[in-house]
């Protein structure tokens, strides 16, 4: 059967601006930014109804995340996704060693056969993609992940890879949560890597924009275009 993965339903999940961001995998100090609703949430409206979840390798080094719903009776957990082109994902990794939820690791001819035959004998499926940069083909990668019926993605950071699937055009719909927390910091981290935009014209639209608000909290959603 022959499947238009272009018009697959992609979601992200992110933050813009002084938004506190992927609040559900960060550490424990951004989780209690957000009020008691606004976690609930979260857990419940970004986890379970999507089939897959996926995050860069840079935010499994720095976080060693889960990638699962908080909330037992929400159900099946989504497959977890990393990509990671060279394979360079620690084997004591919780998405590894956690048998919780399927895990797919995305990687390219460049990661090591070694590693790939020891992620195999622990039971992670790897997906070899073709290259683009040289790192993951997000397009191609999404086009076997549709093959494979997982036609409903939530990505989760870090501001690497969320950049990336913007510049790609691969970004449907956006979750915007502002919890009133100011952090600060020169080497604070953004929530949307790369070169960015210089000119505010040229920035990412959303459309057809919705609120709501959770106690302090706010959640914007919108449509990119």
């Amino acid at each position: 059967m022959s499947i238009d993965w272009q018009n697959i339903l992609f979601n992200f999940l992110g933050g813009l601006g002084l938004f506190l961001y992927s609040i559900k995998t960060m550490g424990d100090g951004l989780q209690q930014a957000a009020g008691d609703r606004l976690r609930f949430y979260i857990d419940k409206y970004t986890s379970n109804p999507f089939f897959g979840i996926l995050v860069g390798i840079g935010t499994v080094l720095a976080d060693n995340p889960t990638l699962t719903t908080r909330l037992d009776h929400l159900g099946k957990n989504p497959v977890r996704i990393i990509v990671d082109s060279k394979a360079r994902i620690p084997l004591d990794s919780i998405v590894i060693t956690d048998k919780s939820a399927h895990t797919i690791l995305a990687v390219t001819e460049r990661a090591s056969q070694e590693k790939i035959a020891a992620l195999l004998q622990v039971g992670i499926e790897v997906i070899v993609t073709k290259e683009k940069a040289d790192q993951v083909d997000l397009s191609d990668l999404l086009k076997i992940l549709a093959e494979k019926n997982i036609c409903s993605i939530l990505v989760e950071g870090g501001s690497r890879i969320n950049y990336s699937f913007f510049v790609e055009h691969l970004v449907d719909k956006v979750h915007c949560f502002i919890a009133p927390k100011i952090i600060g910091g020169t080497d604070a981290a953004s929530p949307i890597g790369g070169k960015g935009t210089f000119y505010m014209k040229d920035a990412y639209q959303l459309n057809d924009i919705t609120t709501e608000r959770f106690d302090e909290d706010i959640l914007i959603t919108g449509y990119v275009r």
